[in-house]
């Protein structure tokens, strides 16, 4: 029996060697690594997702990691998931318009085009027919007549059924004064990879206006084409600034013309388009996320947004369907936001399928600047118009968003292998282009496609805590940051209460010693590139010399201080700036500045709320914090810790301030966190990625409270030899794990406490 349990743990130890654990889940999506753009809208970047019939296999492609282009497929016979392939390297970063799109050639060959937005366009092939699994290296492209590559987006590839693929997209020019700049242009390419000239299709006015546009080939041959008019002037200051909506198409005899069948010529500008192409004028309203689909008729359809002229206001669905000599329009529902995204479809009987974006709850992490953003995103409808007319009606809710911390976009219907309705995947959504933790959804016939997953256990740690803060920081943010905080590695209570505000910047907590910057800190910054860096703490937790250095380090950045007499008016200072970032808070969390365990428990809670964590000496609230709390006037204070910790008089204090005041805290550190974890999940926090933290020493967990901000997620404190029940209890509610992180060397947690943390979640079962 000894036997039998040593081979157990060797297996086990094994196991986490390789940084897994065994069991595993199965989930409704397919991906959890997924930038915030893991699918695109499918007006401008479209198919993502292709089902094949020669091996029944639905290959999808994402915008994953690093902005990179990635490859699955799913086997509708075998039932199950190909591994997850990445494609090639995309130039753009910080940018998420570069995402990419797919199509089979008549030989089986699967091209992935990506990149672009302001460089230069790129593909790859499957160096196999029908395979995913090997590349060629990526090409760019180079139209026949043009010295130079090609700059484009918003690439929308169709095979050709004699051979070839055809390309249409934006061209960017090779400069601002490229006469070409903003024009939508097809090309086709040859089976021989050679590309011909670039033909204009829709002219843009430089400076003026431009175009977006969403191209569909119907079973008919024909080209159709349906676009919004965007005012370039107005845009640089409002990104809604669309109106109208047009429709040309080119017929399988190779015409081009309007929907009446009249010829239009080759010059195809805004006037040119405005006279003979216009479907509906919005006058005063916008207008976006156009899409054309052909119905069995072989007549044009369009599904749109129409939506007031302010940061996204109320719009509308809006239906449009060719009858042959007139435009029928129906209503189909309203939503929140003029980039709500859809795509459409019509199956064999004729009836019309509408995958649309509604409602949501705004993302209550948005930046400031990013308001008429945040309700971007919402629900996942399907409604159908059984004559394909009109007469919508809700079929299904795909998909409801839970809360503030997770929307739902981009819709993309599988492109199959005749007309019915195949499907869509899509993406979870929010503004964040440097995270890359969104999932991706494929939906079949009336059911999420599941995917197992094993939870990964991640252990961060360098040689040192400064060295830790930045493997931290690559985790959170692995393709920089616009903005650091820089604290003491020397205390904890600055670098704590910067977390909210790290949150409020989307912005790494970073350690550094007290008189210079060490080459681990250096690194990273020049990793980060950052604009701008904010010290927290006086002169004496980080001098003059610092400063000097991290200006060498980084010469165009800003630099600047946020710093009080000591720790508490510091800790009031970085809330007042908080405040002037997310506005004036609701509430307040108060912890003691004289241990670090609770600040660090309920940092994370604090930053996703928006709430300062205020420093508080163990017998006395400080006169400073209690300026602070009365400039703020909340609603509530939230007591971190017990009355050891913090004492009466401190409630007390509050309680003259504020109608209601709340003490979380337990018999120790562990049980208080535990009850900041079960508030956090009450609020919408999740366990798919834990964040596990030494309760005993600081140096290692203080930056991991942004890490589990930033994620989502709970703190979950620890002893360095041996887990407490508290946590036992917290990490017992991860029934779905995807990555768990384990937060410094075995000096703060030992190996065998991970082991026992593996042991936990492997006994925890899935809902």
């Amino acid at each position: 029996m000894r036997r039998l349990l040593l081979l157990a743990l060797m297996i086990a130890a094994f196991v986490l060697a390789l940084g897994v654990i065994a069991n595993g889940w199965y989930a409704d999506f397919f991906s959890a690594h997924a930038s915030s753009n893991g699918t695109y809208e499918a007006m401008v970047i479209n198919p993502e997702a292709i089902h094949d019939p020669a091996n029944n296999l639905t290959y999808v492609v994402f915008q994953g990691p690093g902005l990179d282009p990635y490859i699955t497929a799913y086997d509708h016979t075998a039932g199950a998931w190909s591994a997850t392939y990445r494609v090639g390297n995309n130039p753009l970063s910080g940018d998420t318009h570069g995402g990419p799109s797919l199509v089979i050639d008549a030989s089986g060959y699967l091209y992935v085009f990506f990149g672009g937005h302001n460089s230069s366009l790129r593909y790859a092939r499957s160096t196999a027919p029908h395979r995913i699994d090997g590349w060629t290296s990526e090409r760019t492209i180079r139209l026949e007549g043009d010295a130079t590559d090609l700059r484009a987006t918003y690439p929308q590839p169709w095979a050709l059924p004699e051979g070839g693929i055809e390309l249409f997209y934006r061209n960017h020019g090779v400069s601002d004064v490229d006469p070409r700049a903003g024009d939508w242009e097809l090309a086709t390419m040859s089976e021989e990879a050679t590309w011909s000239a670039g033909e204009c299709v829709l002219d843009a006015t430089q400076g003026v206006a431009g175009w977006y546009a969403s191209s569909s080939h119907g079973p008919s041959g024909a080209l159709h084409v349906g676009f919004v008019l965007r005012d370039i002037e107005e845009s640089a200051s409002n990104q809604f600034a669309r109106r109208d909506v047009f429709y040309l198409q080119r017929t399988p005899s190779g015409e081009w013309t309007n929907v009446l069948l009249e010829s239009i010529g080759a010059t195809r500008t805004i006037d040119v388009m405005e006279t003979q192409t216009l479907v509906a004028e919005t006058t005063d309203e916008y207008s976006n996320q156009v899409i054309v689909r052909e119905a069995l008729d072989a007549n044009p359809a369009l599904l749109y947004l129409s939506g007031t002229a302010e940061t996204g206001g109320e719009c509308t669905w809006v239906y449009k369907r060719w009858t042959g000599s007139a435009w029928s329009t129906s209503e189909i529902t309203r939503t929140d936001n003029l980039f709500d995204a859809a795509d459409l479809t019509f199956d064999s009987s004729g009836a019309a399928h509408a995958y649309i974006v509604t409602g949501g709850a705004p993302d209550d992490q948005a930046l400031p600047g990013e308001e008429s953003l945040a309700a971007r995103g919402g629900d996942i409808e399907h409604w159908v118009s059984d004559n394909g007319v009109d007469g919508w009606r809700l079929e299904q809710a795909v998909r409801r968003s839970p809360g503030a911390a997770t929307r739902y976009n981009n819709p993309q219907v599988i492109v199959g292998d005749g007309t019915e309705e195949d499907g869509l995947v899509f993406c979870e959504w929010n503004n964040d282009a440097s995270s890359f933790i969104h999932k991706l959804f494929l939906y079949v016939d009336g059911r999420f496609i599941q995917k197992q997953f094993t939870p990964v256990i991640t252990r961060l740690a360098g040689d040192d805590r400064i060295q830790t803060a930045a493997k931290i920081s690559r985790e959170a943010f692995p393709t920089g940051c616009d903005t650091v905080l820089i604290a003491s590695s020397r205390d904890y209570a600055d670098a704590l209460c910067g977390v909210p505000l790290a949150q409020s910047y989307r912005a790494p907590v970073l350690l550094c010693e007290p008189t210079r910057v060490p080459p681990a800190l250096e690194s990273e910054l020049r990793r980060l590139r950052p604009d701008s860096v904010i010290i927290l703490g006086g002169e004496v937790s980080l001098t003059p010399a610092v400063r000097t250095h991290l200006s060498q380090i980084l010469p165009a950045a800003t630099i600047e201080r946020i710093s009080g007499v000591d720790r508490y008016e510091t800790s009031a200072k970085i809330a007042t700036r908080l405040a002037e970032r997310r506005g004036v808070p609701e509430q307040v969390v108060v912890a003691s500045g004289a241990g670090f365990a609770d600040a660090l428990s309920s940092s994370s809670y604090a930053a996703r709320k928006g709430y300062p964590v205020l420093l508080s000496r163990p017998d006395a609230l400080p006169a400073v914090i209690e300026r602070v709390i009365a400039s703020f006037a909340p609603s509530r204070v939230i007591i971190v810790g017990g009355p050891v910790a913090l004492s009466a008089d401190v409630a007390d204090s509050c309680a003259r301030l504020v109608p209601v005041v709340d003490r979380w805290w337990g018999a120790n550190r562990f049980e208080t966190a535990e009850r900041v974890a079960e508030e956090s999940l009450a609020a919408g926090h999740t366990l798919e990625r834990p964040v596990i933290a030494s309760g005993e020493v600081f140096a290692d967990a203080v930056p991991g409270g942004l890490l589990a901000a930033r994620f989502n997620t709970v703190i979950v404190l620890t002893r360095h030899d041996g887990v407490p029940d508290a946590s036992v209890r917290v990490l017992a509610r991860a029934t779905r794990v995807v990555k768990a992180y384990i937060l410094g060397g075995p000096v703060a947690i030992d190996p065998d406490v991970e082991n026992s943390i593996a042991s936990i979640l492997h006994s925890v079962e899935a809902e």
